[in-house]
């Protein structure tokens, strides 16, 4: 039985060895039936995800008036991805990653029931639902690593970058859809958000259920330091992957605006929240676009396609800081936005290529460890230094610094300049 499993995998790893030529993009990944099971079981549930925030970031408001409870709800949904880190990395190597994703979608689902069942029935206790979205935050700690190193199981090597880009399509898009369909529903009662989302996070268990394995399940490691510990002593032995997480984490660190846009929209531009929400949506409709076009083209000079999009985004944020023009401030967000995601695109498949299929959760949780713990010391900051010497010096050097690095990256990490083609050997 186990001669014919492995049989049947070395066909299946060979039916997918090859793309015929000129078909790597568009909708090359919407060929291979697997993945398109999985692109919509994601987009589904990254929007539904969004919708869940919307709706009981306004519930817990509306119940109790306080903003510190406001803040307690987004550090239900950051401390798992923190305090899970190593271990979530550990999970996706060591178990099948189609059963480990069907256990992250059916606990959203869970979580999702259990905030309609306690709206509709009334029940205020705010530990119940700290406690409910504690339990979705924790499904989607171990989501994002097992999402990311289960992709290159369903495409062929040399459509991956077209799979990533659509991975890519679909969150950005959520991110957009979530949370206006989130405001929609949330008229007819927060009770009918959360029950459309255990709905959606069912479709998400139905359609990862049908995705058929492709790959063994790797030899389990024991449960040790060694082993949670193997994928960051892999990255900082591979000059690659290091470069790449690290030109991620400092734009992160430094070039983060998100949390600076209230302020620019009333003190400096003086548009109001209106004006806010705008700036916050051209990040996300650039973000978009650009995963739209990467569907459709294939990058040949991948390194120096990182570096540049890195320093496009840090002068892109240097413009903004000293932008008093709305139309301007505008742009430069939206070309922010989509550098970003061709930044993320390139990094991603590129981390994934260079990395060995039982590693790549554990590689993939170091990634986003650096990502979150960017994106949140970021914000702090850009908020810190802005309190010291004003918003627009503390965006502006900010953009400086990340520009300054995405020149400096190919004399520091010259093997990540080099790298061309993501669909050969890294």
């Amino acid at each position: 039985m186990a001669a014919n499993q492995e049989q049947s995998l070395s066909e299946d790893a060979a039916s997918r060895s090859k793309e015929p030529d000129g078909k790597v993009t568009g909708f090359a990944a919407f060929r291979h039936r697997d993945f398109c099971l999985f692109f919509f079981a994601k987009f589904f549930a990254a929007g539904t995800y969004h919708m869940i925030l919307v709706a009981v970031l306004y519930q817990i408001y509306d119940l109790t008036g306080d903003p510190m409870n406001v803040a307690f709800i987004n550090l239900c949904m950051i401390v798992p991805v923190f305090g899970f880190a190593l271990f979530t990395g550990y999970v996706a190597d060591s178990f099948d990653r189609r059963n480990v994703l069907l256990a992250c979608y059916s606990i959203l689902c869970v979580g999702a029931l259990g905030l309609s069942i306690e709206s509709y029935l009334g029940i205020t206790k705010l530990w119940l639902i700290y406690l409910l979205l504690t339990c979705i935050g924790t499904a989607r700690a171990f989501q994002g690593p097992t999402t990311n190193s289960l992709i290159p199981n369903l495409v062929p090597r040399d459509i991956y970058l077209n799979a990533v880009a659509w991975n890519q399509t679909a969150s950005k898009t959520a991110q957009i859809c979530g949370p206006a369909a989130g405001g929609f529903l949330y008229l007819l009662g927060p009770e009918v958000v959360y029950g459309t989302a255990a709905l959606t996070f069912f479709f998400g268990v139905a359609s990862t259920y049908m995705i058929k394995p492709r790959e063994a399940v790797h030899k389990r490691g024991s449960l040790d330091w060694k082993t949670l510990l193997e994928g960051v002593r892999f990255v900082f032995g591979k000059r690659i992957l290091l470069g790449a997480i690290a030109i991620d984490l400092i734009a992160a660190l430094m070039g983060g605006v998100q949390a600076m846009l209230p302020i620019f929209a009333k003190d400096i531009l003086d548009v109001g929240a209106d004006g806010a929400g705008i700036l916050r949506s051209s990040m996300a409709l650039g973000g978009l676009g650009a995963a739209l076009i990467f569907t459709h083209i294939r990058v040949t000079y991948a390194g120096l396609t990182m570096v540049m999009a890195c320093a496009l985004y840090g002068a892109a944020v240097i413009i903004f800081s000293y932008s008093t023009s709305f139309p301007l401030s505008v742009a430069m967000l939206a070309i922010v936005g989509c550098v970003e995601v061709v930044h993320a695109n390139v990094r991603q498949t590129l981390m994934q290529m260079a990395t060995p299929d039982h590693l790549r959760g554990r590689v993939g949780a170091v990634s986003s460890i650096s990502s979150s713990i960017g994106t949140e010391i970021g914000g702090f900051r850009a908020g810190t230094m802005a309190a010291f010497v004003g918003a627009v010096p503390a965006v502006a050097i900010g953009g400086l610094v990340v520009l300054l690095a995405a020149i400096s990256m190919p004399k520091l990490f010259p093997e990540l300049a080099k790298v061309r083609r993501l669909d050969r050997e890294i």
